[in-house]
């Protein structure tokens, strides 16, 4: 004892502070007692403790700021620094036991060394060594290239590298980095992001080649199809090598999409068998790292088990388990395996015997059916939630707190660590099994039963649900059999922590809850949960949160709360893509109140981002016959086809793609990039296993399992084609003389066949229709008169026929419109031809071999007949007609409008006429099924407005409509009550509308001006004098609705009305001769701007009633301009436009400007200077800053929409830019004179989403994407509410913003029913004459003496300079 005393002593005293700094130990002084040290009932040893943790604490603390600051000041304080220094340690690793491969090795060095410009590809079955030759090449080349650039990846090891585009971001960044370029924020979309890391690749030169190697492709995870490869370049920039690899089967599809991509087979090195002495090396250098020998008849075990499995993954299992024998090992121990399924089980076994069963097949059960791995710290929480297992491990001791002893998993996972490998899952990194071998022995070894495995997803979805976080005692019964709770101290979870969204939780809750068929709990945490949806809608997007229901329905397919929500998501894609945030709107307006959802949508009413609600049903609802919206098109979708058996739909599109959808399951199947430009037809052929699509100058064919392009056939232009013969095995394409006949397995001419029917001035079309059959090809001449019909089995032209030349139609007129044949199709294997006329609209049935006709469909005035298409039994013709789809059933003669919508259709595919797909202008996808009963508008009573007006009075509006035209109305709507309270049925139609006060409108009939008074149901003044013929911006009223001012009847002059009593009060005189075509004013009345037919510029003085100047821009050094938004100051001072000036590289770009009245100068070009510099360097439109749309906001501020897309805002005092905001492809907007809010809206068909801005910040505060573009849209005056109409529906809808605590905060705001009601109950209709036989006759005392415009002066409305939207 005194020994051990004395030695502690001499440890204490002088040992340890020779090797420990002075600032890093502390001394402590207490008096010992016999219970040691006793804080319990020593006071002086109470205080010690709380002085060494008060110490420890505070120490630690600092070394940790310390630490931090220091990190921050560094340059490798980076994530693009951690991720390649994560993967070059990676590297490392593996290069440290390698061995062999010298012939593989020295075709990749070939390769990096030669001239090719495609990547090059290394495949191999799994444990091959794929990964530790791509390692060891990466290796020799920085070792052999000094002054190249070398950047490696090794795919899902860290979460940067398992997503198509995280991996390309962190490439194009490092390229950037090491080449001295710029390092900027990088677009999220794959195909953009794709375009920059080729730009990226471009940076490499001769004297700094680069080399990237990318391993493991199958690695990729489905985010964004990165597995297609649609992002990997098939010919590289000059001075560029990239090397890739993947596993071969085909379920990975990598190995399979390039070598459709690149054709040499020289570019592809297989990774073969390992080869005797390969393996006698790598063993060698094994035992030497390892320190340890064998016997030779060890060795000999070894070789001859090798023999049977000759893989470099089994030499590693056998070197595991050889390892531990000794020489004097007993012969019948030294015994391995044959099969590397064989040496797993083994390895298990010994991990089960050191370890114990229970403990060993829970971990590794948990982690192999874990969603993509599991971190330590969660794997130590689950198994501390696992009775079982505590109770085994605790079977001799109860422990002070009931968890897993932590050494146990850390004993555990050293033991097989070499097998796990750290990889990016969910923002975190993660181990999991490294070989697919080792998940198929742990799954069958321990989740082979279906109970044990849905009672560790339990688990495991208990975990991720924080069931036992936050203190919560777990129950559990001790070894005594008592009944006993305890806190297991496991992490919380929680969807947020601070800005950061818990994708652990977010992406493992519904997995695992799924799997353990816990139908409630699925539906109560995630699936009928708004905040989760939410959630995960930001943080993830559409597409994960729409496969959770998917997966859901799978396996639960009738419960109707989960089919409801995703049937919602599903109609709501064109929205949440873009706008996760307006998920409360679209669930809220789709889903109906009904009991089992109620406690759901109440959770959308209380959520705490704004969002608007309609007080209407204007979106499209589940359970009625539309099914599906697929948006990912991002222009015109201008082709579609489907498959014989209906499981897939393929669409071409102006934005180069070809994409493949899964009609049932509603999700994208397939998208294949960079088809060429401009591609319009689809044609399958080989039994829908190949599809062939046409851009400028090809024919390409494309395999549908595999995305693989199999050949091209070079045309000229583009000329019609189609597949014929049986199973479609032959291709057709015809020319202005001949049929070229391809086969379509490998697109080789066989046959080209010349027409002995075409002559000068009948040649074959290009453009008219064609079809083909197994027997037949038919197609039009190039003035779609003529019929040519082809025999396939015999290779001939048949017959030639004018078909509708030598009929009349009823009147017996023929005219050249009567006489096309505008849409054809083939029905009964070809033996009839369907043809049809738009003219008459009706269906020929022609016999294919004479052209005689054989009967006739009479047709519907209402369709338009352009592509006819034929369902698989030849039953029916059908086709898109407008905004309806219309289907013959041939048989019966029937004609069916089978659906209808509020849009137009442009192509309509269906195999069976229920489910039925369609495309249409907004670049969506939409599946339809008809059986269903149809959801009809139960308001419609057949009203149309076609223009609409606030009053000052925000619960009122003013409606312009009719049923027909004879039935013409002018109305005042509440949108309270949401009734006609006032209704006038006119007899004029009314061009111009224009609020006095809340009784009293002014509308143009004709060339008159009129004031509408609703309190007396009639005209009360009708204005002196005409307007000129035409009708543009040619008045407007100022002084607070007290005046109106207008060009003089002949365009030439200013004259200025009382509103009261409709007289002219002066008349200004412009001393031009230029017509007048715009005048734009102030509102206070003061200064008046007026543009001339010639672009020029004339100025008025208002309150002097005088002329002031002229300024031509032409003399500016403008080439055009335009009063689109244009506007004059309310103090007077300024003039805003927007023009384009003259530039020398002759790029056409507008700007904004502003003109200063008084000092007659450009006071300042509002534009961003910075992103045009990029749009002139790159010509990408994509930095096109020329104005679409601009509004004032008085007092300085102008909120302009530029054609890339985004908003600018700017300050006219200083001309500066000061803030960039997402905008619109095109925008109107709305700023009332009250209210918080900026509204704004997109105009076309694929951006129908109007937007919330606060006024002061210009932050969005909510978005709304209907599923029709609206018409109209305003702010109600009081600036609180959205109202306006669609086409063809006969209510205006009001939006309100649903977020009481913006509400509480802005102030004025109130419910529209709080405004005073000042009309009462709806009054009978009152018949009012707006246009009288008076109004054409000149007015006695008249003061416009203009000459009066005649026909010929009138300039045509669509020529004008601005849209009447804006008025």
């Amino acid at each position: 004892m005194e020994e051990a005393r004395h030695l502690l002593q001499e440890l204490r005293d002088n040992k340890l502070p020779m090797c420990i700094p002075d600032k890093c130990h502390m001394t402590y002084s207490i008096q010992w007692s016999d219970k040691g040290v006793d804080p319990v009932t020593v006071k002086e040893h109470k205080n010690y403790i709380d002085h060494l943790c008060e110490d420890f604490e505070k120490t630690l603390s600092g070394m940790i700021t310390h630490g931090i600051k220091t990190r921050a000041s560094s340059d490798t304080d980076t994530e693009l620094f951690r991720e390649v220094v994560q993967h070059v340690s990676f590297c490392q690793q593996k290069c440290s036991t390698f061995h062999g491969r010298e012939n593989i090795l020295k075709m990749i060095h070939k390769y990096v060394t030669g001239d090719s410009d495609s990547p090059l590809t290394v495949y191999g079955v799994s444990g091959s060594g794929k990964t530790s030759v791509v390692a060891m090449a990466a290796k020799q080349a920085s070792e052999t290239q000094d002054d190249g650039v070398l950047v490696i990846r090794f795919i899902g090891t860290t979460p940067e590298s398992t997503s198509v585009c995280s991996l390309l971001k962190s490439v194009t960044s490092q390229v950037w980095t090491v080449y001295g370029h710029e390092v900027h924020d990088l677009p999220s979309d794959l195909k953009e992001l794709s375009g920059v890391f080729y730009q990226a690749l471009q940076l490499a030169h001769e004297s700094k080649p680069l080399l990237v190697l990318l391993d493991s492709l199958d690695q990729l995870d489905n985010s964004d199809s990165g597995r297609q490869l649609t992002w990997l370049p098939t010919h590289l920039p000059p001075h560029v090598k990239l090397v890739v690899s993947t596993l071969p089967e085909s379920q990975h599809e990598c190995l399979q999409r390039i070598q459709g991509m690149v054709t040499s087979r020289g570019h592809f090195v297989q990774v073969p068998k390992l080869p005797d002495g390969e393996a006698t090396g790598i063993l060698d250098k094994w035992l030497e790292t390892a320190g340890r020998k064998l016997t030779k008849g060890q060795r000999g075990v070894i070789n001859a088990a090798f023999q049977q499995c000759p893989l470099p993954l089994f030499l590693k299992l056998a070197f595991d388990v050889a390892r531990r024998w000794r020489s004097f090992t007993p012969v019948d121990e030294t015994v391995l395996e044959t099969t590397v399924r064989g040496c797993i089980k083994t390895l298990f076994l010994k991990l089960e015997r050191a370890h114990g069963r229970m403990f060993v097949s829970r971990a590794l059960g948990y982690l192999t059916i874990s969603r993509r791995g599991l971190t330590e710290t969660e794997l130590e929480d689950i198994l501390s939630c696992d009775d079982d297992v505590l109770n085994d491990v605790y079977m001799y001791w109860t422990p002070p707190i009931r968890r897993l002893p932590p050494l146990l998993l850390v004993r555990l996972k050293t033991e097989f660590n070499q097998y796990l490998v750290d990889k990016g899952a969910d923002g975190v990194r993660v181990f999991f099994w490294y070989h697919r071998q080792f998940i198929e022995a742990a799954y069958e070894r321990y989740c082979s039963d279906d109970s044990d495995q849905r009672k560790m997803h339990a688990a495991l979805g208990d975990f991720f649900s924080g069931v036992w976080a936050h203190g919560v005692q777990k129950p559990y019964t001790d070894k005594q059999g008592t009944e006993r709770k305890a806190d297991r101290h496991v992490t919380a979870q929680q969807l947020r922590f601070g800005d950061s969204y818990n994708l652990r939780l977010l992406n493992n809750l519904p997995f695992h809850r799924l799997r353990a068929g816990q139908l409630a709990l699925l539906k109560e945490e995630c699936l009928c949960n708004f905040n989760f949806l939410q959630a995960k809608l930001v943080a993830t997007g559409l597409r994960q949160v729409l496969e959770d229901f998917q997966d859901a329905r799978n396996m639960f397919s009738e419960d109707s709360a989960i089919s409801t929500i995703g049937d919602a998501l599903q109609l709501s894609q064109g929205a949440l893509i873009k706008y996760p945030y307006e998920l409360p709107s679209q669930l809220r307006g789709r889903i109906k109140d009904e009991t089992e959802l109620r406690p759901f949508l109440q959770q959308c009413d209380d959520s705490l981002a704004g969002y608007l609600v309609a007080n209407q049903l204007i979106l499209t609802r589940p359970g009625g016959q539309l099914v599906h919206c697929l948006a990912g098109h991002k222009e015109d979708i201008t082709g579609l086809a489907i498959t014989c058996d209906g499981e897939y739909a393929l669409t071409c599109s102006r934005d180069k793609t070809l994409k493949v959808w899964d009609v049932y399951g509603g999700k994208l199947y397939r998208s294949i990039d960079n088809v060429g430009e401009d591609p319009d037809t689809i044609r399958l052929c080989l039994n829908d296993r190949v599809a062939l699509v046409n851009p400028d100058g090809a024919i390409q064919a494309y395999e549908i399992s595999t995305g693989n392009r199999k050949y091209a056939i070079q045309v000229d232009l583009k000329p019609q084609f189609c597949c014929a013969g049986p199973g479609e095995t032959t291709v057709a394409v015809f020319t202005l003389s001949t049929v070229q006949l391809y086969r379509a397995n490998d697109g080789q001419l066989t046959q080209e066949v010349q027409c002995p029917y075409t002559r000068g001035d009948i040649t074959i079309g290009d453009v008219g229709p064609s079809a083909g059959s197994g027997n037949y090809l038919v197609t039009t001449d190039t003035e779609q008169h003529h019929l040519f019909v082809f025999n396939v089995q015999t290779s001939t032209f048949t017959i030639l026929k004018d078909v509708f030349s030598a009929r009349d139609n009823d009147s017996g007129e023929s005219r050249e419109e009567m006489t096309t044949v505008d849409a054809l199709a083939l029905i009964d294997d070809g033996r009839t031809i369907v043809v049809s006329n738009m003219f008459s609209n009706d269906l020929h049935l022609l016999d294919s071999a004479t052209l005689d006709e054989i009967r006739v469909l009479k047709g519907s005035q209402r369709d338009v007949l352009e592509k006819f298409h034929v369902t698989p039994d030849c039953r029916y013709v059908y086709f898109a007609s407008f905004n309806n789809i219309v289907a013959w059933d041939v048989p019966s003669e029937e004609r069916h409008a089978i659906l209808g919508h509020h849009t137009c259709y442009h192509d309509v595919a269906t195999v069976d006429m229920e489910l039925v797909v369609t495309t249409g202008e907004d670049h969506v996808v939409k599946v339809w099924d008809i059986s269903r009963e149809a959801t009809t508008d139960a308001h419609h009573d057949g009203f149309t407005i076609s223009r609409f007006a606030v009053l000052d009075n925000p619960r009122y509006v003013v409606l312009v409509g009719s049923y027909d035209v004879s039935h013409r109305f002018l109305n005042v709507y509440d949108l309270v009550t949401c009734t006609n309270v006032r209704q006038m049925q006119v007899n004029a139609d009314i061009k111009d509308l224009v609020v006095i006060d809340n009784h009293r409108v002014m509308v143009r009939v004709g060339r008159k001006l009129k004031i509408v008074d609703f309190s007396k149901m009639a005209v009360t003044v009708t204005f002196q004098g005409q307007l000129p013929l035409g009708s543009y911006r040619d008045f407007c009223v100022v002084k607070q609705r007290k005046e109106v001012v207008s060009v003089t009847r002949g365009r030439r002059n200013i004259k200025v009305y009382k509103t009261a009593t409709g007289k002219v009060c002066h008349v200004i005189k412009s001393e031009e001769e230029q017509r007048l075509i715009c005048v734009l004013a102030n509102k206070s009345g003061t200064t008046l701007v007026a543009e001339t037919e010639e672009g020029t510029y004339l100025v008025f003085d208002l309150n002097t009633q005088r002329f002031r100047y002229k300024f031509d821009p032409v003399t500016l050094n403008f080439s055009e301009t335009y009063t689109d938004g244009a506007c004059v100051t309310e103090d007077g001072r300024f003039f805003i436009f927007n023009g384009e000036m003259m530039t020398e590289d002759d790029l056409a770009h507008s700007s904004i400007y502003v003109w200063n009245i008084s000092k007659r100068v450009m006071e300042h070009e509002l534009t961003d200077k910075d992103t045009y510099e990029m749009f002139v360097d790159t010509g990408d439109i994509y930095y096109d800053t020329s104005v679409d749309s601009f509004v004032f906001l008085p007092p300085t501020s102008l909120l302009a929409n530029l054609n890339d897309g985004r908003m600018r805002v700017y300050d006219t005092v200083s001309g500066n830019m000061t803030m960039t905001l997402p905008g619109h492809a095109s925008a109107r907007m709305c700023i009332p004179e009250a209210g918080p809010y900026v509204l704004t809206r997109g105009t076309w068909v694929e951006d129908r989403t109007f937007r919330l801005l606060d006024r002061k910040t210009f932050q969005s505060v909510a978005t709304f994407t209907p599923d029709f573009n609206l018409a109209e849209l305003f702010l109600t005056s009081d600036g609180h509410h959205c109202v306006g109409y669609f086409p063809n529906y006969p209510e205006p809808v009001v939006w309100t913003l649903r977020d009481s605590n913006a509400q509480r905060r802005q102030k004025g705001y109130k419910p529209l029913s709080a405004f005073t009601s000042i009309y009462g109950d709806k009054v009978p209709v009152v018949v009012a004459h707006l246009e009288t036989a008076q109004d054409s006759r000149d007015d006695p005392g008249d003061p416009d003496t203009d000459v009066d415009e005649t026909e010929d002066d009138v300039i045509d409305e669509d020529d004008a300079d601005f849209d009447e939207d804006w008025f």
